[in-house]
């Protein structure tokens, strides 16, 4: 959609300085030059995207800085919360305190799918409207026109064919009492319909000229080009404008072709067969066929260029035709000038994307502990995800890699520790080990073993360093741990309080009712097991459980319904999935590439 709105914009200025150019260019340039320039014109409507080219532009304009104190107040505020009721931990683990939610899909319509089906709404009515009148036309022709069998009719119509060097046989003709002018209509079988009027055998002439000229150009499939550019941008009104330009000069285009080499005399009588149909009852004239007597306001610009025997430069028909193909492909770098990226690069670099990030949040260089950025794919965007720590807080920016527009910002403001700048050991033999980095978690809590319901630990690797990630329940609140797993300090901690469905039976854990987790979580709510989950996730990812360096598998509670949280990684990736725990259905997915 912002494709099409920019281009439409975009290519109204050139439709303007066409139709403002329009005199001079009648008086230098050949009426058919003129039509095809439409032609150009058209596609470059009829197809929104361009290529990228590269232009220089002025410096990024960075958004203004937020108000950091305001910021810092409402952060503080969103962290303050009230615990839910206490609840015991048999309450926890029933079904009654834990109840299956049906999974339902509640999308949220964006403005942009709002503002497409509003677009695809016109398109199609426009495109509908003028297909029923030609079709409510094109049946009252069938039922209603006669085939003309009168043979001075239809010698002329034969040498009007051979005098244009046609092959075949000639197009059918037919006389309908309803159309006021003749015309030509039809795609596959084409058919001349004329006046129920007696006519000269020199009108006949340069009406069957005409005609047969409109059908070797194929005028009837520029005017459906003509109908459908029309339909994709029903909102514009220069477009409509272009519309009645191009069917004038079309019909200009026809009868510059058909006098081609006349004297004065004989374009003064072809003109006059035109002015002919002055007066006559007005009929119907649907968009998707030809009209010899185009209308009052186009008969005065026709007529000049009837009696205009001046030299018409080719080269330069040539210039304008290749002039207004560079401004129809360069119209899509139009909006993009004020947001385009400093220098020759196509990435406004690292070092850009720092700063960017730093300035909007009002922090100097030399404040920052840590910093760190890449370059990510996101939603269809190349981006810079820039993350840093000042003070307590960690700061996450999300850059447009190409124009430096801050797409998302984040600021979290939580207990942790800042890695060091030496990268961790890889050797095995030198991590504190499970069942150290589980202790270190305990201590930190305050809580003991034996108060706890369920616990796990596992080897992770996050942000470069090789961390113990620890997971574990003690009455209603849910315990997270990030433990260097080389010195055993705790780099990150998070504690929830919220309804669960505690798992039972699990390494460490001391459950009371002694069940598996897949009985827990099947045998008595009706969820799927972990197992179903995680198979769920694996074929989804295209990968089986002995490719990936480790997988979790998290009950959880989600919007209203009950799902399963599937992290797992291969290499450098890292698969998220959330799964109803009901159903089996995967509700999001995301793959991340960690570096």
């Amino acid at each position: 959609m912002t494709a099409l709105l920019t281009t439409s914009l975009a290519m109204s200025a050139v439709i303007l300085l066409l139709l403002l150019l329009n005199k001079i260019l009648a008086a230098k340039l050949s009426a058919m030059a003129r039509y095809r320039m439409w032609i150009i014109i058209l596609i470059g409507l009829l197809i929104p995207f361009r290529p990228s080219i590269p232009v220089p532009y002025g410096p990024v304009q960075l958004p203004m800085s937020f108000d950091t104190a305001s910021i810092s107040a409402a952060i503080d505020e969103s962290i303050q919360y009230e615990a839910p009721q206490a609840l015991s931990l048999e309450s926890s683990a029933s079904p009654e305190a834990f109840p299956i939610v049906p999974s339902a899909d509640k999308p949220s319509i964006p403005y942009s799918m709002i503002l497409l089906g509003i677009w695809l709404a016109g398109a199609l009515a426009a495109l509908a409207y003028h297909l029923r009148i030609y079709g409510k036309f094109a049946a009252s022709v069938r039922r209603w026109s006669v085939e003309v069998k009168d043979e001075r009719v239809l010698s002329a119509l034969q040498a009007a064919h051979d005098s244009l060097g046609m092959k075949g046989k000639p197009i059918a003709v037919k006389t309908c009492e309803f159309t006021a002018s003749p015309m030509l209509i039809g795609f596959r079988a084409s058919t001349v319909l004329l006046p129920e009027t007696e006519l000269a055998p020199d009108e006949l002439e340069h009406i069957f000229r005409h005609e047969l000229t409109h059908y070797a150009h194929r005028d009837l499939w520029m005017n459906l080009l003509v109908l459908l550019v029309s339909a994709m941008h029903w909102f514009n009104p220069i477009v409509r404008l272009m519309a009645k330009t191009i069917r004038t000069d079309c019909e200009a285009a026809c009868d510059e072709a058909v006098i081609a080499g006349n004297d004065t005399e004989k374009r003064r009588r072809y003109g006059e067969t035109i002015i002919g149909f002055i007066g006559i009852k007005n009929a119907m004239t649907p968009f998707l066929s030809t009209y010899f007597y185009g209308g009052k306001d186009s008969m005065k610009k026709r007529l000049a260029s009837i009696m205009d025997t001046g030299h018409k430069r080719r080269s330069l028909a040539a210039f304008c035709a290749l002039v207004v193909m560079i401004m129809t492909l360069l119209s899509g770098n139009v909006f993009a000038a004020s947001t385009a990226p400093v220098g020759t690069g196509e990435y406004i670099g690292e070092a850009r994307a720092k700063s960017i990030a730093l300035e909007h949040a009002g922090i100097s260089e030399a404040q920052v502990t840590f910093i760190k950025a890449y370059l990510d794919y996101e939603n269809g965007y190349v981006v810079y995800d820039v993350e840093f720590y000042s003070g307590s807080t960690e700061y996450d920016y999300e850059i447009d890699a190409v124009n430096g527009t801050i797409l998302e910002f984040d600021r979290d403001i939580e207990y942790f520790s800042i890695p060091a700048n030496s990268s961790a050991t890889t050797d095995a033999g030198q991590y504190i080990g499970e069942a150290r980095a589980k202790s270190i978690a305990l201590e930190h809590a305050g809580v003991s073993e034996s108060q706890i319901t369920f616990i796990k630990a596992y080897l992770d690797y996050d942000d470069g360093y090789v961390v113990y990630d620890v997971d574990f329940y003690s009455g209603e609140t849910e315990y997270d741990y990030e433990i260097d797993a080389v010195n055993g300090t705790v780099l990150e901690y998070d504690r929830e309080i919220e309804y669960y469905t505690i798992p039972s039976g699990a390494a460490g854990g001391n459950g009371a009712s002694g069940q598996s987790s897949q009985q827990a979580a099947s045998g008595e709510t009706g969820y799927i097991d972990e197992a179903k989950a995680k198979s769920i996730a694996l074929y989804a990812a295209g990968l089986t459980e002995s490719q990936v360096g480790y997988i979790k598998v998290k009950l959880d509670r989600e919007d209203g319904g009950v799902v399963y949280e599937v992290d797992f990684k291969k290499g450098w990736t890292e698969y998220e999935y959330e799964i109803d725990a009901v159903s089996g259905k995967i509700l999001k997915s995301d793959i991340d590439y960690d570096d």
